[in-house]
């Protein structure tokens, strides 16, 4: 996976004492010392803090579905672009000309040209044949080719929860700017039809793709070594994560035994607390130590367990409450034990429960709800950083009342985020669409196993089935039924429809509603404004955005330009001069190079600094013949 580093620093606390019975006066857990004591001492640990702790790199990766839908007869759609060679249609029209040329004339800030062209990572540099799945952006962001074919897109170094939601969504809007050129070029290529780009976790067939999150931490904070510091970062960021997903997840349909909707697209992925691999045993925390900085100073807390999110809205939450919370480790002292009986199995409970009343259990015997759990966090946030005497940034202020007000909406009425939190947003489309229909979701459910059965044999593509269908001749239509099935499995469906009062003549209409509500879940992540269903959604007003300033032209500037208070301003600024200039040039995450005459290499692992001298005289280095 390609993101940056991403926050720092940890407090020390050690195992909370648990309580046998009940829950506490202060939550549901509680230590007998609700302030502890720091290592570090009260005195001087809050300057330190303020000059320390609260830097902070964030950065997203976000894995795109790419499908080819070819037009024409069936002879015709058979030639489908697949894998590598839609990936190739896809950097062809990154290498456009006429595409590189649409962003200079679109954007020329103090009067300097930019592009988007990507340019090649320092490991891959002598083989521009190879290194073409691995580019590095203008912006500073990556953008490659990952596991199972997904381009993936991981945003530049950025310092704000602001600034890593704009630099997210420059990344969407820099894959459909791509779409139209890799039309062209599939068109050029003989193909017909269009390409579907798509921003969610998982496909029709079950396969998983990831969004994933990246935190910097520090190594220690006193005299914690690393080992027990990130073992405790873990024992209370679980709890958080679990439950988060109330507020985080995109909403999915589900079609197993039966039709049910899951608020989180990744919570069914999910087999380990704790795991470096992000394509198997996949762990709530991923213990995978690449610090892509400072390896003596920095690590990258990586998460892959959230969700992609299409409303804004909920990215700004979803990174902002977790910061606040990764902040809370690194300050003060946890005055209660939220730890989970079972953190992988409550977090697919919470996530099959959309009405958010089941009840998970915790490792002292208590029982809470996800947002009881969320509540705990957020109250302990408020009070830490609204204490008398200090001074919260905007952000943190702006990420509090979000996280207060969507608690209190899930508790008393989810709809009230219909327009601001993904799965809420997704269930209600579907709801609105339900209501039209003579069918809610108890009734769909009782159809799932008999449309499962019937398409499941391949009976619904019987010619003899449909023309008895459209003729209405019920008796004719349930005798091609038997001759389709064993007789087993036919007396076992009539008599299941027969204790569900349903009618197997009103299978095609079923059948339709079936597919009109999984193409809506399909299409609220198309990533088109023109036709996905989030951006139809927003531009008619029914989406409420975080209070980002002129969040759209930010977005677009941010497709070119660079953060300007991290690294990625350095290697941002390095690939426009390169490319410019045509240097011989290598770039990563972490390190500039030139391979002219000489070869130069300059360090660029400090994530927070945004100038350097050495990377200015590269540019100096005479051209090789």
């Amino acid at each position: 996976m390609g993101c940056s580093p991403a926050g720092l620093g940890a407090s020390h606390f050690g195992l909370l004492p648990q309580r046998k019975n009940g829950l506490f006066p202060v939550g549901l857990g509680a230590s007998p010392d609700p302030l502890g004591s720091h290592p570090l001492g009260r005195t001087n640990f809050g300057q330190w803090v303020d000059d320390i702790m609260r830097k902070r790199i964030y950065g997203l990766e976000i894995e795109f579905a790419v499908k080819h839908y070819p037009d024409g007869p069936d002879s015709q759609k058979r030639r489908t672009l697949r894998g590598s060679n839609m990936f190739d249609v896809l950097n062809t029209a990154l290498e456009n000309e006429k595409f590189i040329k649409l962003y200079e004339k679109r954007y020329c800030p103090s009067g300097q040209s930019y592009n988007l062209h990507g340019y090649r990572n320092v490991y891959y540099a002598e083989s521009f044949s190879i290194n073409k799945h691995r580019m590095f952006l203008g912006n500073g962001a990556r953008f490659y080719m990952d596991t199972g074919f997904h381009p993936e897109y991981a945003t530049p170094e950025c310092r704000s929860v602001e600034d890593v939601v704009i630099y997210e969504k420059a990344g969407e809007r820099i894959m459909e700017d791509l779409l139209f050129f890799a039309e062209q070029e599939m068109r050029r290529l003989g193909y017909t039809g269009h390409i579907f780009v798509c921003k969610n976790n998982v496909d029709v067939l079950g396969n998983t793709y990831g969004c994933h999150e990246n935190y910097l931490l520090r190594r220690t904070l006193g005299d914690l070594d690393e080992s027990r510091f990130f073992k405790q970062v873990v024992r209370q960021l679980i709890p958080f994560l679990v439950t988060r997903q109330v507020y985080a997840g995109a909403g999915k349909l589900c079609f197993e035994e039966s039709l049910s909707f899951q608020v989180s697209q990744r919570a069914d992925f999910i087999s380990s607390q704790i795991s470096s691999s992000t394509t198997s045993n996949r762990g709530i925390i991923n213990s995978k130590d690449e610090a892509l900085s400072d390896k003596e100073k920095y690590r990258r807390l990586h998460l892959i367990i959230g969700d992609a999110n299409m409303s804004e809205y909920t990215c700004y939450l979803k990174v902002g409450a977790t910061g606040l919370v990764l902040r809370l480790l690194e300050e003060t002292e946890f005055p209660w034990d939220l730890t989970l009986s079972d953190p992988v199995r409550a977090l697919k409970q919470i996530s099959r429960d959309p009405s958010l009343q089941r009840k998970v259990k915790l490792k002292n015997g208590n029982f809470a709800t996800a947002v009881e759990i969320q509540r705990e966090y957020m109250k302990l946030a408020r009070s830490h950083f609204l204490r008398p005497g200090g001074k919260p940034e905007k952000s943190v202020l702006q990420v509090l009342e979000m996280w207060e007000e969507t608690l209190d909406a899930l508790e008393q009425e989810p709809s009230r985020l219909k327009t601001k939190i993904d799965w809420v947003i997704k269930k209600n489309i579907l709801d609105r669409y339900l209501a039209k229909t003579e069918y809610d979701w108890d009734r769909l459910r009782a159809w799932g196993k008999v449309i499962k059965k019937i398409k499941f044999q391949g009976i619904e593509k019987d010619p003899m089935l449909q023309q008895h269908l459209e003729s209405g001749d019920e008796s004719a239509f349930l005798r091609r039924l038997r001759q389709n099935m064993n007789r087993i499995d036919s007396v076992e469906m009539e008599h299941y429809c027969h204790l569900n009062d349903l009618n197997l003549m009103d299978y095609p209409t079923v059948e339709k509603i079936f597919h009109a509500i999984f193409e809506r879940d399909i299409k609220y992540h198309d990533i088109r404004r023109d036709r996905g269903l989030y951006y139809l959604m927003r531009q008619k007003g029914f989406i409420t955005l975080p209070k980002i300033r002129d969040i759209d032209a930010k977005i677009e500037r941010a497709k070119l330009e660079a953060p300007q208070n991290t690294r990625a301003r350095i290697r941002g600024e390095f690939i426009q001069r390169a490319l410019a200039e045509q240097i011989n040039a290598g770039v990563d995450w972490d390190s500039l190079c030139v391979y002219e005459n000489q070869i130069e290499k300059v360090d660029i692992s400090d994530p927070f600094q945004f100038y350097s001298q050495k990377a200015e005289r590269l540019y100096q280095i005479p051209k090789s013949n």
